[in-house]
């Protein structure tokens, strides 16, 4: 009960009421496809916008020790 009265404001917004418990059950059901699939969009277009900058400079280690760089914090 308590999740129905938080879907039904998001939905409806106080225009009208459900009283079948079946359009309940669809509504709860596509406010949570709703939900996944926003989520999901989110975080792939984050991941795309983000995996460019993740990219290592240096990927050899010996590379790195011969130029007297360090690694960590130092």
């Amino acid at each position: 009960m308590i999740f129905w009265f938080s879907f039904s404001r998001l939905v409806f917004a106080h225009r009208e009421k459900l009283i079948r418990n079946l359009s309940r059950f669809v509504v709860i059901v596509w406010v949570s496809v709703v939900l996944v699939l926003t989520s999901s969009y989110t975080a792939s277009l984050t991941l795309m916008l983000t995996v460019e900058q993740l990219r290592p400079t240096h990927t050899d280690i010996n590379q790195i020790r011969k130029n007297g760089e360090s690694v960590g914090y130092q």
